[in-house]
């Protein structure tokens, strides 16, 4: 831009060269022309057409033209000293020898030979090549260089450095026997920018948890590890299917069905597309029908209202749940994410039930796994509903019983 300024300025990798055109086979132009090159599988060679060279002279310039605007901006920033940095190896002697021959073939005319270059560092050694001041390294680069100053001012100093002087130069020391002032002030500010580093923490905390993730870590009882028997991993996939089965049923059931009508209550959700014929054969109907004659079904019934599958949303710093290995989260603006299985709206508050179908348990063991994701329940639904939540439930299917957490 051409309105920024800086102090220092260093221009770097001035011998990377422009995108060429003539290495494509078509080149278009903005007026809509167009340029080939003629394949001849014969000689297995490419021709360049007449108006393929035409257009690549010509976008040649257009694209120079412009590399010289970058390089006017980049030479124009710099309040107090401008660095630039130019190669010094076999290809850029080259460059500079090719440079020398068209200056001459020129008689030095530098803006005949600045249409042929392809960087922006040729421009500045064309620039160089007819500066008295060349004289002073023309012996260190290349004594054979034929050298024609045409102009001296003194606005700049040319220095040569091998890789071994930078490696083990002292920057304090070069500082200090800098022939140019040092402004304290300046040097201090590029020093604090130096030492500057992002704080990264909060960018490695997630903006989104869902309730399961953020009770994942909690620590577990300690106690024997055991190994997985084969034949319950060959289960877990037909415990998972199941498990939905029992939960979809609950999500969508008549709480007013009889007990004994259990069977026409799953056909008549197969009927309404909501389990196919396999899903619904994985529904245990005994513990189905135990779940009509249950207590909670019947306080269900005589509730105000109640709510299935409450999703919500809600601020991680504005729950009142404390967990020290998601502290960072839980302290944070991130979302926390949930769906309650049932809310039953009472007269003097609000009841949360969670559906459990695991089988093979306990209710110490339900009230240890789960009693976190009551509490974040318990939490989320009082800061949405501005109402106390007077009990938190487990109702275990494979116990046919309702837990008090």
């Amino acid at each position: 831009s051409k309105g920024l300024e800086y102090p220092f300025i260093f221009l770097v990798k001035t011998d990377i060269e422009f995108i060429p055109d003539n290495k494509m086979s078509i080149i278009c132009s903005p007026e809509n022309a167009v340029g080939f090159k003629l394949n001849y599988p014969e000689t297995m060679t490419k021709i360049k057409t007449f108006p393929f060279e035409a257009l690549y002279i010509s976008n040649k310039e257009k694209k120079a033209s412009e590399e010289l605007r970058l390089l006017y901006v980049a030479l124009t920033r710099a309040k107090q000293k401008l660095f630039v940095s130019m190669p010094l190896n076999d290809k850029s002697l080259n460059t500079l020898k090719n440079l020398s021959e068209n200056l001459r073939k020129n008689n030095y005319d530098t803006k005949k030979t600045a249409c042929t270059v392809n960087s922006l560092g040729e421009w500045i050694w064309i620039t160089l090549l007819v500066h008295e001041k060349f004289s002073d390294i023309k012996q260190e680069i290349c004594p054979e260089l034929e050298t024609n100053p045409l102009f001296s001012d003194d606005l700049f100093n040319i220095s040569c450095f091998s890789e071994s002087d930078i490696k083990h130069s002292d920057p304090d020391e070069i500082i200090k026997n800098a022939d140019f002032a040092v402004n304290p002030e300046t040097l201090e500010n590029l020093r604090n920018i130096m030492k500057f580093s992002y704080d990264l923490s909060r960018s490695e905390i997630p903006s989104k948890m869902t309730v399961t993730q953020l009770i994942s870590d909690e620590p577990e009882e300690e106690g024997v590890t055991l190994k997985v028997p084969q034949f319950m991993i060959e289960e877990s996939q037909p415990a998972t299917e199941r498990g939905n089965a029992i939960h979809k049923f609950l999500q969508y059931c008549n709480f007013w069905s009889d007990a004994d009508d259990t069977e026409d209550e799953i056909q008549s959700m197969i009927d309404r597309n909501y389990f196919t014929e396999s899903e619904a054969e994985l529904i245990p109907k005994e513990l189905i029908k135990k779940f009509f004659k249950s207590g909670l079904c019947e306080r269900i019934k005589s509730a105000l209202s109640f709510e299935r599958e409450r999703s919500f949303e809600i601020q991680a710093n504005e729950l009142e749940y404390k967990n020290p290995e998601k502290s960072d989260f839980l302290n944070s603006d991130g979302m926390i994410i949930g769906v309650i299985d049932l809310l039953i709206h009472e007269p003097d508050g609000i009841v949360i039930v969670d559906y459990k179908s695991n089988r093979n348990t306990s209710e110490y063991y339900l009230r240890k796994k789960y009693s976190g994701q009551l509490e974040i329940y318990k939490s989320a639904v009082e800061k949405i509903y501005q109402k106390p939540v007077k009990e938190t439930l487990i109702y275990s299917t494979e116990l046919a019983k309702t837990i008090s957490i």
